[in-house]
C-alpha cells in the first residue's frame, strides 16, 4: 500500500506547527512542557504552555487568559520583582472561569507563583500549584543610641548655684548587616534622679546587643551640688556648682584639697594651676577655681 506524505501546514489544526510543537488529539499544535517567556511589564494575553514572569514594579496590570482553552492547557504566572502587594496583578478568565467563578482573580501577595490548568467549562482554570515562599536574606540597619541625661545638682545655700546634669552619650552606626531571625535586645536609658542638697543622679546607659556585638551609650553625669560636690562622671560630666572643684575625669575634690587652690594667688601645691576663680561673692573661704 502506497503511503502519502501530508505537509504539516495542510493539517486542519489550530496553532502553529514547528519543529518544537506537536499535534494534540484535540486538533491543536502545542509545545511540550512549559516555555518560559521574557519578563512582562504591561498587560497581555497569555498563551497555553507558557510561563510568564510578571513585573509590577512600575504599575499594576492584567493578564488575560486564552478565550478558547482546551483541557490540560497550562499557564504559569510568577511575581518577578516581589511587588504584587504594592501593585496587584489581575488575571482575567476571558469569558471562562477561574476556580469555578466567572470573575477576575487578584494576586496581591509578594512572591506569588501560580500554576493554572484548564479542566472544563464547569470549573474553568484551577490552581494546581500556588506558592508565596519567602527567601530569607540579610538586611542592613542604622541606629542612633542615646543614653539618659544626668540630673541637675542641688544645694541648700542661698548664695550658691548648682550645676546642670551632663548630656547622655551617643552611639551611631549605619549599614550594619544583620541576618534574618537575629534578635536585637535594646535597653533605653532613663534620665538621672533629682538630687536634694547633693550631686544630681547619673543618667542610665542605653545598650543595643545582638549576636556577639554589644554597643553602649553611657548616661550623663549628674550636676554638682552642695558644698564641694562636683559633677558626677558619665557620658558627659555634669556641670560644677559655683565654688566647687572637679577633675577632668569627673572626680570631685575637697574644697581644701591640694587639687584646688584658694583664690588668693598663692600656689599651694607647687604647680602652676592658679587661674580665674569663680567668686561666689562671699568671704567664706570657699571661692575655688576648677582644674577641669
Amino acid at each position: 500500500m502506497a503511503q502519502t506524505k501530508v505537509a504539516a501546514n495542510f493539517v486542519n489544526a489550530t496553532g502553529t506547527p514547528s519543529a518544537t510543537t506537536f499535534l494534540r488529539g484535540d486538533g491543536s499544535w502545542a509545545t511540550p512542557g512549559i516555555a518560559w517567556q521574557s519578563v512582562q511589564t504591561t498587560g497581555f494575553t497569555a498563551v497555553a504552555g507558557r510561563a510568564y514572569p510578571c513585573n509590577t514594579t512600575s504599575a499594576a496590570f492584567t493578564v488575560t487568559l486564552p478565550a478558547s482553552p482546551s483541557a490540560g492547557d497550562q499557564i504559569i504566572i510568577v511575581d518577578y520583582a516581589r511587588k504584587f502587594a504594592t501593585n496587584n496583578l489581575t488575571v482575567d478568565p476571558n469569558g471562562n472561569k477561574i476556580q469555578s467563578l466567572a470573575a477576575n482573580a487578584l494576586f496581591a501577595t509578594n512572591g506569588t507563583a501560580v500554576s493554572l490548568v484548564y479542566v472544563d467549562s464547569t470549573q474553568g482554570w484551577l490552581t494546581y500549584a500556588l506558592t508565596t515562599a519567602t527567601i530569607s536574606q540579610p538586611y542592613s540597619v542604622d541606629w542612633l543610641l542615646a543614653a539618659g541625661g544626668g540630673a541637675g545638682g542641688s544645694t541648700a545655700g542661698s548664695n550658691e548655684g548648682s550645676g546642670g546634669g551632663g548630656a547622655g552619650g551617643l552611639g551611631i552606626a549605619s549599614a550594619v548587616s544583620i541576618s534574618p531571625g537575629t534578635v536585637l535586645t535594646i535597653t533605653v536609658g532613663g534620665g538621672g534622679s533629682p538630687a536634694s542638697n547633693t550631686i544630681g543622679g547619673t543618667g542610665s546607659n542605653s545598650v543595643i546587643s545582638f549576636g556577639s556585638i554589644t554597643e553602649t551609650a553611657y548616661g550623663g553625669g549628674g550636676g554638682g551640688g552642695n558644698g564641694s560636690n562636683g559633677g558626677a562622671a558619665g557620658g558627659s560630666s555634669g556641670g560644677v556648682r559655683n565654688g566647687a572643684c572637679v577633675a577632668a575625669d569627673g572626680t570631685a575634690f575637697d574644697a581644701c584639697g591640694v587639687a584646688c587652690d584658694a583664690c588668693d594667688g598663692i600656689d599651694d601645691d607647687g604647680t602652676d594651676d592658679d587661674g580665674p576663680c569663680a567668686d561666689d561673692g562671699t568671704a567664706d573661704g570657699e571661692d575655688r577655681k576648677s582644674v577641669v
